[in-house]
């Protein structure tokens, strides 16, 4: 995504508390990688999940947590 900065640097259980927090779902997690993100020294990574019941407000309350998120902890 062009101009994407990322929350390199934040740990993902701290963004999904956040998320949480803001009534935002995200999966958290090595993701069933957790040899390669233990040799990459990545903590884990957060995912967002998109299926037919969601909505722009979803997508932009996503788009907000990042935002707060990097405000926040960054």
């Amino acid at each position: 995504m062009a101009g994407f900065r990322g929350l390199s640097g934040v740990h993902p259980y701290d963004v999904a508390q956040l998320a949480g927090e803001h009534d935002v779902a995200l999966g958290v997690g090595n993701h069933a990688c957790q040899r390669l993100m233990n040799t990459l020294d990545i903590p884990g990574t957060i995912r967002a999940s998109f299926g037919l019941y969601n909505s722009q407000e979803d997508i932009g309350a996503l788009l907000s947590t990042i935002d707060k998120a990097r405000r926040l902890l960054l």
